[in-house]
């Protein structure tokens, strides 16, 4: 009786090398390596511009978020500001290393100021990728990687985009009537769908000329939906304090028609209260 030849197969315990997935992931790790060294392998430098009017109860944590988020240059806009927000950020940890302030004196001209100062600012600073977020607008990773580890990925990868489009995640007041310390971990009820409206992170040498823009900045090339693992929270009217004392008294920042719009009857049709949603609240430091 002839004994059964041993199987060339080797079990899961015998198995030598790489898994598959394993062997997937270094590939794409060299083709993400060689992308970057065929644009001359410079760091990604990623930027974010905002501008913003009488912020002063956010803006400390507005730019004490996207330090912890990796972005690594932030420009802000100040559209005639009369608070004391220096005041409110002035003790900021390294503040002049991350954060430049210039002055836009006009009114009902955000994308004109994004393109005649934000523009010169990002080729004097090397900026790579930017995004155009206001101030009441946190972006942020889900997964345990920050936005700029996002960043990264998708922009150097050898197939990148132009640009990704996120929808708004619209949070409304938590019935909260006064201004709690941190709009991230207070403002936890929010709209079950998404907002239409959308913000865009962008490769600048494909942003066209004059083509910075509040929602989407115009590109030469293809644009991809917001990627797993990042979220867009927008927090439009916070508390009925901040609401009365800002978003009520100080006009829009892009268009004259929306001077008047933020009433009463505004705050209530943008206080959402349809689920809860703490994924920003449980790991804000």
């Amino acid at each position: 009786m002839k004994r059964p030849r041993p199987s060339s197969r080797q079990g899961p315990s015998s198995r030598q090398g790489p898994s598959r997935r394993r062997r997937h992931r270094r590939a794409t790790r060299q083709k993400t390596r060689r992308a970057y060294r065929q644009r001359g392998g410079n760091p990604i430098t990623f930027g974010i511009i905002g501008i913003f009017k009488n912020e002063a109860m956010g803006i400390r944590e507005w730019i004490e978020h996207y330090i912890w988020q990796g972005v690594d240059k932030i420009l802000l806009l100040d559209n005639n500001s009369t608070d004391n927000w220096r005041d409110a950020i002035k003790d900021i940890k390294d503040l002049d290393k991350y954060v430049t302030v210039k002055h836009a004196e006009k009114i009902h001209a955000q994308d004109e100021h994004y393109n005649t100062l934000g523009w010169p600012w990002l080729k004097e600073n090397n900026i790579k990728v930017v995004g155009i977020l206001d101030l009441d607008e946190y972006m942020f990773g889900t997964d345990g990687k920050n936005l700029k580890q996002h960043v990264v990925e998708i922009f150097s990868a050898p197939n990148r985009p132009s640009r990704f489009s996120c929808n708004w995640t619209m949070f409304g007041s938590s019935g909260h009537d006064k201004q709690p310390a941190s709009i991230r971990k207070s403002f936890t009820m929010r709209m079950r769908e998404l907002g239409k409206d959308v913000k865009t992170i962008a490769w600048v040498d494909d942003i066209k000329e004059g083509g910075l823009h509040l929602h989407t900045s115009h590109v030469i090339g293809n644009t991809i939906e917001c990627p797993a693992g990042i979220q867009l929270n927008h927090y439009a009217i916070q508390s009925r304090e901040f609401f009365e004392k800002v978003k009520m008294s100080r006009g829009d920042a892009h268009s004259a028609k929306s001077n008047s719009v933020r009433d009463w009857t505004y705050f209530e049709r943008y206080d959402f209260k349809d689920l809860e949603d703490r994924k920003l609240a449980d790991i804000t430091p």
